[in-house]
């Protein structure tokens, strides 16, 4: 017979693989969804094909509401503010995530900018995934010259 796994010692595994090999990558796309419901934030990023209203692609991604306050506010102080909205065509650093109570991947945003194509390090200031806090034994990949792809 197979060795066989409790489903959580399974999805723990998963998790594992899910949050030390994947690393964290500049996602471009619209904001089709900003929703704060208590201490977390859900969002939605579409991509489109020019002129269509139906995604190709939509990937559902979180944030804490700690760490959306703070980005809201970097972004209203920029010389050229935003704000988080539907419609708006934003890039995304995402990290992988396993949430085993549910066994379902998520993605967790950690910055924004207004979409460029991005071609080079971040600059010096600019606001990066360090602020936040990281579960101990667990490690950030960093991506060569600042582009994860």
């Amino acid at each position: 017979m197979e060795k066989s796994f409790a489903v959580s010692k399974y999805l723990s595994a998963v998790k594992k693989l899910v949050t030390t090999q994947i690393p964290p990558v500049w996602v471009n796309g619209v904001l089709t969804q900003v929703t704060e419901r208590g201490r977390m934030v859900y969002l939605s990023l579409a991509e489109f094909v020019e002129g269509d209203v139906k995604p190709i692609a939509k990937v559902d991604l979180y944030m804490y509401a700690g760490e959306f306050a703070q980005m809201r506010a970097r972004t209203s102080a920029l010389p050229i503010p935003f704000n988080f909205s539907e419609g708006l065509k934003v890039s995304l650093l995402v990290e992988a995530d396993f949430y085993i109570g549910s066994g379902k991947l998520q993605c967790h945003v950690t910055n924004i900018e207004l979409y460029r194509r991005r071609t080079h390090p971040d600059p010096p200031g600019h606001f990066t995934a360090s602020a936040k806090r990281k579960p101990a034994g667990q490690k950030q990949i960093p991506a060569a010259g600042g582009v994860a792809l």
